[in-house]
Order: structure tokens, then C-alpha cells, then sequence
């Protein structure tokens, strides 16, 4: 009687009755059935009493000590003597015809929250299609209850590739205020964009004060016809990846100019990498490779790149910004890099969006951050078979 009275309280299932409970080295069996009399008839409303038949439902529930916990749980079908219908009797603790407890439901999910089903699946000792159906069911409702798009104001999107070595890009669009993905989409082109934010109505597009992306022409003409109030930004690390790319080539030129230079070898880091970050010995690497007259052109892109970069990282208006952006490019001009010559054109085009950058300096760093969490999830899953269920884990995991 004492034992009983321990695995009712254990179970926390008020109105269940415990009637015995046998124990193995894997699992534990509870017998147990309702404490009421009686159950309400889902037609009439009334209060039946009479039984029909009953039967046994084997539910899983959490697991005590290690052991799987099975309820057998006695199941009544009852008779409605006011209307003549036969119905089975509810339990608040599991949903009808399900095999399993809500809340070992709930537990399933949370588990498959950061994790492959795979591994939940060999942990809780489940078939793999159930914890699968388990996660989509919990997931879609999680989905579903979630208010992704109450109050935002900044939006960041950015691209992902769902196979890698494919060309079959997604879309990711991130609240840059709060980090949180609001959603996916299987294409990043202008029509679908357009499609996409129109639906949610031109009350939200207008409340939408900051777009922020790469320099991709698709992104910036759907944001110039869909947020009417929004300053478009073009994310720096995005513009800036132009700059280094010409202090590359410029190294790389060297390379082919000087294929036997010791010192040209394995030095792409030096010149990419933020100086503050090189150690000491970095350093002076660096300074003697810059003091070689023969590398005159890699000498100049390198120090136009760090003086760029200086300019973003100072704490300036947009006003300001133009002023020392101008004589940045005048500056550069004046020395007919070619590399930089290339980097001017580019600039050139985009300025207008990377001089709003200074305006609050929003940046897609965080979609960026979230796009490398997107890029663990897939290899944890060894990639999705579909769309839909990418998608699906995705919004769960960043809820």
C-alpha cells in the first residue's frame, strides 16, 4: 500500500489509481485507472455511469531511475442511457488514441531541441519514425502559437545554400534587434521576396524602419519596393570582403610575379587578418614584407584597407562618415592601384547604402552568426530531405 502511495505521488496524476506495479531491470509497469465514477457523455452532456466494456491502453511516460515507465492504464467504454451512444472515457494526462503521456510528449520535443532524432531515438529506446512524428507535431504547434513578426522593426536577410555544392540557395530573414529567425524561404529571388511580405500587408512593411543585406541587386529592389519607410544598409562585412579581396589580389600577383619569394608564402592572413589581431612576430613579418619596394601596390592596398576599416570603426555621423569616406577615395585614387581602382567601382555603386551603415551602424552580423548555426544544424542531421522540415527545425531551434 505504501508503494502505491509512492508511485501516485512519483506519477503526480491526481485522479489515477494506482493498482500495481512490477518492476524489471529496463522498464517499469504501473496498473492504474480513474478514480471517478463516472464521465460525460461528449453528445448529450450527461452523466453516465454504466459500462459498456473496458480495455487496456499501454502509455509511456517519463522514465524513473533510468527505467522506461509504462501506464497500463484501464480504459472504460461507457453507454449514454439518454441518447444510446457508446463513448470512451478522456484523460486530461494523454491525448486520445496517442501511446504516450503529454508531457513525455513534451519531453521527446524539448530532447530533439539541438539534437539529431536519431540519437533521441536510440536514447528513449523509440522507433525513429515515432520521435520524428512526435518533434513535427510539437514543432508545428510551437510554430503555429508563435508571434514571429509582432513589433519588428529591423530586418537582416542573407542566403544559405540547403545542399552543399548546390546552387539551391534559401533565404533567411532575421530580426536584427532580437537575433531570432522570423523565417525561411525556399528561394531568395525578387518575386518570391515580394510575394512573401506583401501577405503580411503593407501595415507591417511600413512599420519596417531598417533593411539590411548583402549587395545582391534582388534583395535591395525588393527592399525599395516593400519597406517605403525603411534605410536600406548594405552590411559591411559584406562590402568590406570587396576591399580584402583586393589586397588578395594583389598578394596573389606577387605570388606569380615571384613564385621562388620565401616570404610571399603562406602570408594570406597577414593581410586579411585586423592588425590589432596578429601577435608580435605577425607583426614584424608583416613590416619587413611591406618594406620590400618590389611590393609597392600590395603595400598600398593593405594600408587603404586598414585606413577603410579605421573610418568603420570610429563613432561618426553620416555626415561625417561622407567627409572622411571622400578623402579616402581621393587618397586612393591619387596612387592608380589597380586593385583599388577595382574596389573604387564597386564602392562606388553601393555608397549610398553602405553610408547609411553609419546611421545606427546595423550590420548582418548576427544573420551571419545564425547562418554558421544553421550550417552545424544540417551537418548534426546530415541534411534534410526536404525543405518543409528544414525550415521546420530551424524556427524551433532559434524560438
Amino acid at each position: 500500500m505504501e508503494s502505491k502511495k509512492l508511485y501516485e505521488t512519483l506519477l503526480d496524476l491526481p485522479l489515477l489509481s494506482i493498482t500495481g506495479v512490477e518492476i524489471d531491470a529496463s522498464k517499469v509497469v504501473i496498473s492504474c485507472e480513474s478514480k471517478l465514477g463516472s464521465a460525460h457523455c461528449p453528445s448529450c452532456l450527461q452523466v453516465c455511469t454504466k459500462v459498456n466494456q473496458s480495455y487496456k491502453r499501454d502509455i509511456r511516460d517519463l522514465s524513473i531511475s533510468g527505467r522506461a515507465v509504462h501506464l497500463e492504464l484501464t480504459t472504460r467504454q461507457f453507454i449514454c442511457e439518454d441518447c444510446n451512444r457508446t463513448f470512451q472515457e478522456q484523460f486530461a494526462f494523454v491525448s486520445k488514441y496517442e501511446r504516450m503521456t503529454i508531457r513525455y510528449e513534451n519531453f521527446i520535443y524539448k530532447r530533439c531541441i539541438g539534437a539529431a532524432i536519431i540519437y533521441v531515438s536510440v536514447q528513449e529506446v523509440l522507433e525513429w519514425h515515432r520521435v520524428n512524428r512526435i518533434f513535427k507535431k510539437w514543432s508545428n504547434k510551437a510554430i503555429k502559437d508563435a508571434d514571429f513578426f509582432a513589433n519588428v522593426k529591423a530586418i537582416g536577410i542573407d542566403e544559405i545554400a540547403l545542399k552543399k555544392g548546390h546552387k539551391d540557395f534559401v533565404c533567411v530573414i532575421v530580426n536584427l534587434e532580437t537575433g531570432e529567425v522570423l523565417d525561411i524561404l525556399e528561394a531568395r529571388t525578387k518575386a518570391t521576396l515580394l510575394a512573401y511580405f506583401n501577405q503580411l500587408g503593407s501595415a507591417f512593411c511600413e512599420k519596417i524602419e531598417i533593411f539590411s543585406s548583402d549587395m545582391w541587386e534582388g534583395y535591395i529592389n525588393a527592399a525599395k519596393v516593400l519597406f517605403p519607410n525603411a534605410q536600406i544598409v548594405v552590411d559591411r562585412f559584406h562590402f568590406f570582403a570587396h576591399l580584402q579581396k583586393a589586397v588578395d589580389g594583389a598578394r596573389k600577383a606577387l605570388r606569380r610575379q615571384f613564385p621562388d619569394q620565401e616570404d610571399l608564402k603562406k602570408v594570406k592572413w597577414l593581410f586579411l587578418k585586423n592588425k590589432e589581431n596578429l601577435s608580435l612576430e605577425q607583426r614584424e613579418q608583416l613590416d619587413d614584407l611591406l618594406s620590400n619596394p618590389d611590393y609597392i601596390l600590395l603595400k598600398q592596398a593593405y594600408e587603404a584597407k586598414e585606413d577603410f576599416r579605421a573610418i568603420l570603426e570610429q563613432d561618426i555621423d553620416p555626415k561625417q562618415a561622407d567627409e572622411n569616406l571622400t578623402d579616402w577615395v581621393i587618397q586612393v585614387m591619387q596612387k592608380q592601384n589597380k586593385y583599388l581602382d577595382k574596389f573604387i567601382k564597386t564602392f562606388s555603386i553601393w555608397y549610398e547604402y553602405i553610408l547609411n551603415y553609419f546611421n545606427g551602424k546595423w550590420s548582418n552580423g548576427i544573420v551571419e552568426g545564425i547562418n554558421n548555426r544553421i550550417k552545424m544544424m544540417k551537418r548534426r542531421a546530415f541534411g534534410y530531405r526536404d525543405f518543409p522540415a528544414f525550415r521546420t527545425r530551424v524556427l524551433v531551434e532559434f524560438l
